[in-house]
């Protein structure tokens, strides 16, 4: 394969191809050489279905070349569920809730980290405010809030495994939302 031409390992999950690993001349590899390589498709990932299939796609030029892919094992196994909460736990603030204006309260959490991926829960525990829901971004902003009143949030996460693996909250921080004829003015 000439330098910049690609392979792929794609994996068939019942409705469409993925691609699981990719490979590049040059890169990834040089011809004429042998290369040992693992590609773990993860149940936490990709849907496991009676039908499933792999393959190896070839982006190479039409000029003759021949490529060779041998020693080919594909094995199963059942691997033990994820039954830890993401990292840390309980979850901490990077910057605890902080008025924006009258009518909003800015915060942001800690990036959590967890191999299935990790998703962010704020809550409004007094004041009226709002929940963000499960949402992937460590920051919020609740909005629509009335003015000169104190809000308290905690946060707290969950992976995104088949167990949705919950951290403890975090501390109760409050803030409490500017006066209406408040305003930030800056003189240069």
């Amino acid at each position: 394969m000439e330098s910049g031409e690609d392979f792929h390992v794609q994996y068939f999950d019942g409705t469409s191809w993925q691609t699981v690993a990719s490979y590049t001349s040059g890169t990834d590899f040089e011809n004429d050489q042998f290369y040992h390589q693992t590609v773990y498709i993860n149940e936490e990932l990709y849907v496991f279905s009676t039908d499933m299939k792999i393959r190896f796609l070839c982006n190479a030029s039409n000029n003759g070349d021949n490529i060779y892919i041998d020693e080919v094992k594909v094995s199963a196994r059942v691997g033990e569920p994820d039954t830890l909460a993401p990292d840390p736990d309980p979850m901490t603030w990077k910057t605890v809730p902080y008025a924006n204006s009258s009518t909003s309260i800015a915060m942001v959490a800690t990036a959590a980290s967890d191999s299935s991926g990790v998703e962010y829960y704020f809550a409004c525990t007094a004041g009226s405010g709002h929940d963000s829901g499960w949402q992937d971004s460590p920051t919020y902003e609740d909005t629509g809030l009335q003015p000169e009143t104190q809000y308290t949030y905690q946060v707290k996460v969950r992976d995104k495994s088949t167990n949705q693996n919950e951290t403890a909250f975090s501390t109760a921080e409050s803030a409490t939302t500017w006066a209406t004829s408040e305003q930030l003015t800056i003189s240069i």
